[in-house]
């Protein structure tokens, strides 16, 4: 049977109750009258509203984590397409290079820098970039790709990524672009001009450059003095060796510290190029020792220093 409300009072009345119990309302009464409906109390909007602000929220955050996303991308996109510099048939000649020039990012005054590199039986090594003005110096790893150098090193954890290619017809320039993920420059141009370093030129034909320094296998054999500029690791330094035969000594000293600070040197020259020197204080304390290859435009190689510490150096002859 269906359930049966007192009209009077509301109490539900039993299928045996003749009478309210409660009002003492006769059952046949309240028959003759509506069914009573009890009031229902009205649902809370709470849940409603929590439901709400936690999708509001959701949204928020896969907005943020959207945007984000499409930041990297771009950035990701702007290096790939860095690869796409202009068509220049070019032809490295195995050498030294040094090139200088500036990174203007379009805001911050241009900043001068330096490229070092050589091109060793069609291998791109000893690569480095050089921020003249605040003195440091990214090593690099190189390869060529297309008609474009493609050069690739860490500021930090971050990527700095940069690809040059030669200028056409009498241009003598490198131009092309760099990334600088440590300092979120993106897609920044790139001029460079070679400099002249024991001989070496650049020749505008075909926009090849070449090397005009040979180099002969046998010792030295008359004394001649050469400067250097370079870095171990990320620091940058200068560099004075006097080569007589196959003795060498000289000193050299890390920009930072300045030319009132140099360590001193001594070793020796072998016939096929290879350059071994003892590094020490003033007190004759020995503090490091380079071993590398010179072929009289550059010194390329790994330097210990006195906690065993192996580091790749890279010096041009000025």
């Amino acid at each position: 049977m269906s359930q049966v409300y007192c009209t009077h009072c509301g109490r539900l009345l039993q299928d045996y109750e003749q009478v309210c119990p409660t009002c003492g309302t006769p059952r046949a009464v309240i028959n003759q009258n509506n069914s009573y409906e009890p009031i229902q109390p009205a649902r809370s909007n709470t849940s409603l509203w929590l439901h709400i602000a936690i999708m509001v929220a959701s949204l928020v955050i896969l907005a943020i984590a959207f945007f984000w996303w499409k930041g990297r991308k771009e950035g990701k996109d702007v290096s790939a397409k860095q690869e796409q510099v202009a068509e220049s048939h070019v032809n490295l000649a195995d050498g030294s290079y040094v090139y200088e020039g500036v990174w203007d990012d379009g805001g911050r005054s241009p900043q001068s820098c330096r490229m070092l590199f050589t091109k060793d039986n069609g291998q791109l090594k000893y690569c480095s970039y050089t921020n003249i003005k605040y003195s440091t110096t990214t090593q690099l790893t190189g390869e060529m790709r297309g008609d474009s150098l493609y050069f690739k090193g860490k500021i930090g954890t971050e990527d700095l990524l940069i690809v040059l290619a030669p200028g056409k017809g009498d241009d003598k320039e490198l131009s092309g672009t760099g990334s600088d993920y440590a300092h979120n420059d993106h897609n920044i141009r790139m001029k460079l001009f070679p400099i002249d370093v024991n001989n070496m030129q650049t020749t505008s034909s075909d926009n090849v450059i070449q090397e005009s320094t040979v180099i002969d296998d046998t010792p030295v054999s008359s004394s001649r003095s050469y400067s250097f500029s370079g870095s171990i690791d990320r620091y940058s330094l200068w560099m004075d060796l006097t080569i007589d035969g196959s003795d060498v000594s000289g000193s050299y000293y890390y920009i930072s510290s300045g030319s009132g600070e140099r360590l001193y040197l001594r070793g020796t020259l072998f016939s096929d190029g290879e350059m071994v020197l003892t590094e020490t204080t003033s007190n004759g304390i020995q503090t490091g020792r380079f071993d590398g290859n010179f072929d009289g435009s550059s010194y390329n190689g790994h330097f210990k220093n006195y906690k065993e510490e192996l580091m790749y150096f890279t010096l041009i002859a000025q």
